[in-house]
């Protein structure tokens, strides 16, 4: 519904612009179609704003991009992505080719068991959401203990956002990720300063 009215907005947007410019051109007075172009403003917006209240996926503040998005160009997954949340354990995620693997992530990175690891196939253009089934490579995942058994999983991609559903212990929740490293290469320590260097001297 919310979609229909933002469109409904958006298109009227145009059409009362259109009035305003031509009103200005002619001399005439620019006030009702400036109001109702206002109005067309807050229909957007408010729809969007509703909309984000209903999918969390979609934050009200990207509501008029993501609508506005090149649907032509399809979005590039490639890299690490990280499960949204401030917390020291989350799913870290890594799509490379036509492959995609998860792990659970512990000790700010330094700790990693294998999750999921199967296939991956990229969007060929830009429409959303885009879901794939990820065929399991059970090569891999037999031998990890905390692996996913299904077959196949379902990944869906919303809005720079994946999701996902895992069970762990009997127990499933969908999983929301963004792009993001997280050590997938190894966490760089930092550098010990010169000063540092003495010190322990």
């Amino acid at each position: 519904m919310y979609f229909i009215t933002g469109g409904v907005g958006f298109l009227a947007c145009i059409i009362f612009m259109i009035l305003i410019i031509r009103f200005a051109v002619k001399g005439k007075s620019c006030t009702v179609p400036l109001i109702a172009y206002l109005l067309s403003i807050l229909l957007v917006l408010g729809s969007g704003f509703l909309y984000s209240k209903t999918d969390p996926n979609i934050g009200g503040g990207e509501f008029l991009k993501y609508v506005l998005r090149d649907r032509s160009v399809p979005p590039d997954l490639i890299g690490e992505w990280r499960e949204a949340g401030d917390s020291d354990s989350y799913h870290g995620i890594y799509i490379n080719g036509n492959t995609i693997e998860i792990y659970f992530v512990s000790d700010g990175g330094r700790s990693r068991t294998l999750y999921w690891a199967g296939s991956f196939e990229a969007p060929s253009d830009g429409a959303e959401p885009y879901t794939w089934v990820s065929r399991n490579d059970a090569s891999r995942t037999s031998a990890a203990l905390l692996a996913s058994g299904d077959n196949t999983k379902e990944f869906t991609y919303l809005n720079g956002k994946l999701s996902y559903s895992a069970t762990v212990l009997g127990v499933t929740t969908t999983i929301h990720a963004e792009k993001q490293s997280w050590g997938y290469f190894g966490i760089e320590e930092p550098a010990e300063s010169e000063a540092d260097g003495e010190a322990a001297e």
